[in-house]
């Protein structure tokens, strides 16, 4: 028997039951040029870099959920809660990704055609669970959500994923 006000329980060094740390969830708005990382020696600021240090209780590690590419930006939730992390990643429970993407001219009838049917990509056949372009409204909230703002002359795009492969949108897109 172990008395968790004297003693910590942990297998291969990560505390258990009643001494395993409270999950932490952190909602992060990651801009571009930020790797969506915990530790890169090539990268100039990692995603742990933009949580205030009073935010996460101390001791606490956090791992981000999913990433962005550093070119990206939008939202990253980081947190210390496996279990939750699995359940959002893993293809097999369904949770959705869904980007706002730029292009330099709107996507033709052939285009989206392709993009529709899949794209082949290193990794096999890449598919969107939709395409459809931006509202007036989606596109004027975004112009100012994105640093620095978009170019007016840009087509915005909602991309919904099932699962993402790396870079996945823009290898779909530029393919």
């Amino acid at each position: 028997k172990a008395d968790p006000a004297l003693q910590v329980v942990a297998v291969d060094g990560r505390p258990i039951g009643a001494s395993a740390p409270a999950p932490v969830h952190v909602a992060l708005h990651k801009p571009a040029g930020v790797t969506s990382t915990v530790a890169d020696r090539h990268a100039a600021r990692t995603v742990l870099d933009l949580v205030p240090p009073g935010l996460v209780p101390r001791g606490t590690r956090l791992y981000p959920v999913g990433r962005l590419d550093l070119d990206s930006e939008g939202l990253l939730v980081l947190t210390n809660d496996g279990a939750w992390t699995e359940r959002v990643l893993h293809p097999r429970h369904g949770v959705e990704r869904e980007y706002a993407v730029a292009v330099a001219r709107p996507l033709d009838a052939e285009q989206r055609a392709a993009l529709a049917a899949g794209i082949r990509l290193e990794e096999g056949v890449a598919h969107l669970v939709s395409l459809r372009p931006a509202t007036r409204t989606e596109t004027a909230l975004l112009g100012g959500q994105v640093d620095p703002p978009p170019v007016p002359s840009l087509a915005w795009y909602r991309v919904v994923l099932a699962h993402g492969w790396k870079r996945q949108v823009r290898r779909m897109l530029l393919a």
